[in-house]
């Protein structure tokens, strides 16, 4: 049984890095499509290699916005603890206790306005694989110059464009019990319809914005 269970483990990570190695793929060839590049082979190659260097650099940039976010809640929730009755500082088990009804309301709201300013922070970089293929180097940081007062739009309009989706997914998950097909169902949801539709809207705001300034370099 554990043999089983190993197998079914190391299974799941390798079709997980399969469908990573698709995504970034299929976003590497819709962004090319996108943006009106026709790259040749070895450049669809290289474009791809950025794109994942973008992936991890991003997936850093978030984890590392979220642990500061983590930071700011934490130091609120203990900050409304401490100032509530029964609150003992020596005896964790009392803080929990000591957040009245006010102070589950600060610390909600401080939670929703953190996850707002994590989510406001990925969008800022969101125009980073474009950038990248634009570009032709690997751009994630120095695409927040890009899209100063832009945010908040881009936010908002991945959210629209995900809503759809996630409603089909949502009723997909509460009416079909899970099997091969409601996942393949799934992932027909996510990479025909939320995936085309985030790239295009990325391209949208990427030409809005005008130009990148980035250093041209010869396709690799």
């Amino acid at each position: 049984m554990a043999v089983a269970a190993g197998v079914s483990g190391w299974a799941r990570l390798t079709l997980g890095l399969l469908a990573v190695c698709l995504a970034i793929q299929a976003q590497a060839g819709l962004c090319q499509e996108a943006l009106e590049i026709q790259p040749s082979g070895k450049a669809r190659l290289a474009a791809a290699r950025r794109l994942l260097a973008v992936w991890i650099l991003t997936v850093l940039f978030v984890a590392i916005v979220s642990m500061l976010a983590l930071v700011v809640i934490f130091a609120m929730a203990y900050g409304v603890a401490s100032s509530g009755r029964g609150f003992i500082t020596a005896s964790p088990a009392t803080w929990a206790g000591a957040v009245d009804e006010r102070g589950r309301w600060v610390v909600d709201l401080t939670a929703a306005v953190a996850g707002l300013g994590v989510a406001w922070a990925w969008a800022r970089i969101s125009l980073a694989p474009m950038a990248t293929l634009v570009g032709g180097r690997v751009v994630v940081l120095s695409s927040w110059a890009k899209t100063r007062n832009a945010g908040a739009p881009i936010l908002v309009a991945a959210i629209v464009v995900a809503a759809v989706p996630a409603m089909l997914l949502w009723t997909l998950a509460s009416l079909v019990p899970p099997s091969l097909a409601s996942h393949l169902a799934q992932g027909c949801i996510l990479a025909g319809l939320w995936f085309p539709q985030s790239i295009g809207l990325m391209a949208y705001f990427h030409r809005r914005l005008g130009p990148f300034p980035t250093r041209v370099s010869p396709p690799v």
